[in-house]
């Protein structure tokens, strides 16, 4: 019943993560600290994050969603200040 449960959640995870990358980087970090897929059996062995990944990876560069990756002056002072760089 596990198997069937966290591969049907992976499952609907995988599509979502193409279309919205935000939810592909929630479940691949919830996949990959927590493994809830180490306590199922069949599923313990396969990599079923890295499947996400790859969902999210594909979903960050087909997004319509275009974000601005520049970083603005404030942004690289508080960068800096964090950093400890000069």
């Amino acid at each position: 019943m596990r198997d069937i449960l966290i591969l049907l959640i992976v499952v609907v995870l995988i599509p979502m993560a193409a279309f919205r990358p935000s939810l592909g980087i929630m479940g691949w970090t919830v996949l990959s600290i927590a493994n809830p897929h180490r306590y199922a059996w069949a599923a313990s062995h396969w990599p079923l994050a890295a499947a996400v990944a790859i969902a999210t990876l594909m979903g960050l560069v087909l997004t319509r969603d275009r974000r601005d990756w520049s970083v603005s002056p404030p942004r690289r002072f508080c960068w800096r200040s964090c950093c400890g760089c000069a």
